[in-house]
């Protein structure tokens, strides 16, 4: 690993830490490592180091940090079970607070406007609730939420003449956000088809805004005209 560089742990080894560890890779501006229960092929191809763990443990998960002189802790982990996602990242939250090189956590959230809809989707809420009450009674780990709302695979117009407020990003975009995030030390504290209905993907617009000139100038955002004309050239994801 490059000594200027600042690393990442990523925390899992589903599509959401592929998709980060692939943006971290063509950026080139931080080392990133992994930490799971498996080994997938994904990060082999890649050459990224993973670390395989039969549980999850502070110690186990403190060591990794120190060790790589680790900066940004980012979980991945989903399960709607409240136990298993509190304890799980009260885990990852300890070893923050006890290694000496991490003090920051994206905890896995990963949603849509969580502001205005804390309570939805109602299944992920009753799983999340007490350790979003955890992480914002402390203070020694900062921390942040990344809630990007859907993320588009592809568009079909339904000609239906309703209204629903959502937001979509592309998986390239919601890695380049992250990749932006992880450097700024000022961070912001901040059932599926209802929590669509009501408009609970939408991120707030003028929120939205505010942030990308704060944190990320230098991102291009696409527009939907933008997606029409990529995808003549290339296969939107």
């Amino acid at each position: 690993m490059a000594g200027n560089k600042q690393v990442v742990v990523v925390v899992g080894s589903g599509n959401i830490a592929q998709y980060l560890t692939e943006e971290f890779t063509n950026d080139k501006t931080h080392d990133v490592i992994i930490i799971s229960r498996s080994d997938p092929q994904f990060f082999r191809d890649l050459n990224i180091t993973s670390y395989k763990l039969v549980e999850y443990s502070k110690d186990a998960v403190v060591s990794i940090l120190d060790s790589v002189k680790a900066t940004v802790l980012v979980s991945t982990l989903h399960t709607d079970d409240p136990t298993a996602f509190t304890s799980l990242h009260e885990v990852l939250l300890a070893a923050c607070k006890s290694s000496k090189s991490c003090k920051r956590f994206i905890p896995s959230e990963f949603l849509g406007n969580l502001r205005d809809f804390p309570s939805l989707p109602r299944g992920i809420q009753r799983a999340r609730q007490a350790f979003r009450k955890t992480l914002a009674a402390q203070s020694d780990v900062k921390w942040t939420l990344v809630n990007q709302g859907w993320l588009a695979d592809y568009f079909v117009q339904v000609p239906d003449g309703s209204k629903s407020y959502r937001t979509y990003v592309t998986k390239e975009d919601l890695e380049k956000d992250l990749t932006r995030g992880v450097e700024d030390a000022r961070w912001y504290t901040a059932t599926i088809d209802e929590w669509s209905g009501f408009g609970g993907t939408a991120v707030p617009r003028e929120e939205a805004l505010r942030q990308r000139e704060k944190y990320f100038k230098d991102v291009h955002f696409r527009t939907i005209e933008d997606l029409f004309q990529d995808s003549k050239t290339m296969q939107i994801i």
